[in-house]
Parts: C-alpha cells; structure tokens; sequence
C-alpha cells in the first residue's frame, strides 16, 4: 500500500469506514478542531463528531471558506481538515494542491479519503496525488472495497504518523484484524492495478462515453449521477433499469438531501461499450420527454478519457 500511494508506510483496518473513525479521533480531540466539507461521507462525519473535537463544516469545495474557518480556530492546539477525495454522491473531485496549500499555510493537517479515487483517478489509479502531480497529505485514506474489489481499508503516510496510528486508533487496535483471504485479495487487486494500467483508462472511458451519449457533463470520476428529484420516480427508474439488466441503485434521503434523489451509476474497467450505450439507451427511453438534462442519447465516437 504505502509503495503504491508513494508514502512511508501503511497501516491496514478491517474496512474503510473504521479507517476514517480510527484516523480522525487519534488525530483530533478535546481542544482541537476538525474541519469537515458538507458533502464529507458519513464515516467522515462520525468520526468528528466521536472526536470530541470542535467541529466546523465548510460548504462543499469552498477553499477559500475553508481558509477562513482555520484563521478563525488559529488558536486550538491542533486542526485537522477532512474531506472525501473523489465525493460519492456525485462524483466530484476535491482541489487538492489547494487544500494541500492552505493547510500548510494555516499549519493544519489533511485527511483526504481516497475510497473512489484509488484506482480510478491518475495515469495509473494511484489517486489524486498521481492526478494533481502534487504531494500526498498527512493522511491518505482507502479502502480495498471499491475499485480493488476486496474488503477493509487502510490510512498511508509518514512513517511517524502511520506508527502514531498504529498506537493510538481504537478501531485499529481493538478491533479484528482483516481477514487473510481478503488481505491477499486486496493485495493481488493492487498487483493487477499495477501491472495493467489500461483498466484505468477503460474505466475512465466508459464514464466519458455515458456521459457523451447522454448530454450530461463529462465525468470527473466512475460515479456518474444522474439528477432525478422525487424519490419514488428514482427508485421506480432503478427498478426498470434493473428489470432490463442493469443494476443502477437509487440515491434518496438520507444518502442525499431530501428532494435530491438520482440514479447514480458507477462505470468499471470491464463494461463494453455495447453495454454503455445500452445503458443510455435504456436510461433514455425511460426518462420523461420533459427532463431536459437527460435528452435522448445521440450516437457518437469513444471520447477520451477524462484527466
């Protein structure tokens, strides 16, 4: 893990969500600060709130608020940002060199959960830092249960922090370790990652190529979402997706704000492209002729790849 994020060294937790919890409370408690983006995952979430930390809640991608926030807090004894790499409702990408540039300068340590962009975002799947070409935070968070197909998770970094998490998370040392077969799993996902670059660039293109047939923006991501509104025409559309084949699940309340509801479809290395403009298709002839930001799908050429 820590070869292929680049860092000192790793440690491993039985899942993503118990890495979050683990890295955020060692990290921040009473007297300090967090500082959390509004869109964070719930495992984000959690985890400040556990912290016993003051937590601050900056609008969603707003460095600049962020920036403020921390100038407020300058005397806490410790601030730590947080915030998903790659947001999993809809598939938006943090700025990492300037969240990197604005803790530094604020003196605050970065946290960033690379859950969708490990093996999806850089030339090689190795996530924003290999994508922005900038260097890693003090915390990088994955898990081995979204592109690597395996469970658990893990926190990289520097050889000092990832040995003060070692002795001081809870959720890693109290808890199981993960098990052998999905360690070597995982293990052996990273070596295919690794050695076969071009599923990263497949992935990419699928996505690209969903969103091209469907008149919706290219993606920054494998999440693409697709904007419903209403709840129950969300879940009846996941339904009929499901009935033609696809398995395209529903986002409502509480996973997104009420009112917010979509269809949020993940694209992986080894859909075709005959199965993408099925997807489209399908998905098309289904909407209402009013919905205006799903017309209906147009062929066209394989775009490129996203950066």
């Amino acid at each position: 893990i820590a070869r292929f994020k680049v860092c000192e060294d790793a440690v491993a937790f039985s899942s993503g969500y118990l890495a979050n919890l683990g890295a955020v409370t060692a990290v921040a408690g009473r007297g300090d600060a967090v500082f959390s983006d509004s869109l964070n995952h719930a495992s984000i979430v959690d985890a400040c709130r556990l912290s016993g930390a003051e937590v601050s809640v900056f609008p969603h991608l707003d460095v600049e608020a962020l920036d403020a926030a921390l100038a407020r807090c300058a005397a806490h004894r410790r601030r730590l940002v947080a915030t998903d790499g790659v947001f999993s409702m809809d598939g938006d990408v943090a700025d990492l060199p300037r969240l990197l540039e604005t803790c530094r300068r604020r003196r605050a340590f970065l946290m960033v959960d690379e859950a969708h962009s490990t093996g999806v975002c850089g030339a090689t799947g190795r996530g924003l830092c290999e994508r922005f070409g900038c260097d890693a935070p003090e915390l990088c968070v994955g898990t081995f249960s979204k592109a690597l197909g395996s469970s658990g998770g893990f926190v990289a970094g520097s050889a000092t922090m990832v040995e003060y998490l070692r002795q001081k998370a809870r959720t890693f040392m109290f808890d199981t370790a993960p098990a052998p077969s999905t360690a070597a799993a995982a293990e052996k996902a990273l070596e295919i990652l690794v050695s076969e670059p071009w599923r990263v660039a497949a992935l990419r293109s699928n996505a690209a190529l969903f969103c091209q047939l469907a008149g919706l923006p290219a993606p920054q991501s494998a999440i693409v979402p697709v904007e419903i509104g209403d709840e129950g025409e969300a879940m009846e559309l996941s339904r009929r997706l499901e009935s033609h084949g696809f398995v395209v699940p529903a986002m409502r309340y509480p996973s997104v704000a009420r009112g917010q509801a979509r269809l949020r479809v993940a694209f992986s290395a080894a859909h075709t492209e005959a199965q993408v403009r099925a997807l489209a298709e399908c998905l098309a002839s289904f909407m209402r002729p009013s919905r205006a930001q799903f017309p209906k799908a147009q062929d066209g050429g394989d775009p490129s790849p996203t950066a």
